[in-house]
């Protein structure tokens, strides 16, 4: 028809069905029902003064809330929580807490290359680092300003041996020893009662 065509019959509106498919309804027309609103624009109402609304899925109600939010459950003034995790609160609370979860099991995955790790900082500056750091083997590196990182610990992903690449300081000592002439030792297998050969 075209706006041209279309008489201004304020207060009516028009429904057009093409090509409605009723064998669905009994070859009849099904019952409809249709609600008709117009936004207004003032400036002074919700519509004027919303700009955006962000729509997070399964997010929860009181996800943003900066308190923890409970809600009554049942009779007794039991509560859970709304917006903390499900698992019972284990916050220091100035004595020891035992808490028993179920069994389960959270998942890093990586590209090659990459890390996964967990980042302890300080001041937003990271001091030590544990994970998949650059390779597959899994390591602890430690660092005194966050740029520059120590290997302490490096478990070889094919065969689980544990290397210390830094030499290790006994107590009571104020200088690691001399290092042997390889950098590093490996205790070879022996038999029992004979004593372990060393390689360098």
């Amino acid at each position: 028809m075209g706006a041209a065509n279309t008489p201004a019959y304020r207060g009516t509106a028009y429904v057009v069905f093409e090509e409605l498919n009723l064998s669905a309804f009994g070859n009849r027309l099904p019952q409809i029902s249709f609600e008709v609103f117009r936004p207004l624009a003032d400036p002074d109402t919700a519509e004027g003064l919303v700009k955006a609304v962000t729509m997070i899925p399964a997010s929860g109600e009181f996800t943003y809330a900066t308190a923890p939010v409970k809600k009554t459950t049942g009779s007794g003034g039991a509560t859970v929580a709304e917006n903390l995790n499900a698992i019972t609160d284990m916050r220091p609370t100035g004595r020891n807490t035992s808490v028993t979860i179920p069994a389960m099991r959270r998942a890093m995955n990586k590209a090659a290359g990459n890390d996964a790790a967990f980042a302890f900082k300080t001041g937003f500056s990271a001091r030590a680092l544990i994970g998949l750091l650059g390779n597959d083997n899994f390591s602890f590196k430690v660092s005194p300003n966050g740029s520059s990182f120590f290997d302490a610990i490096v478990v070889d992903r094919t065969n689980g041996q544990v290397e210390l690449p830094q030499p290790i300081v006994l107590p009571g000592l104020n200088a690691a020893p001399p290092p042997p002439p390889s950098a590093r030792t490996r205790t070879l297998p022996h038999r029992w009662g004979s004593p372990p050969r060393r390689q360098p």
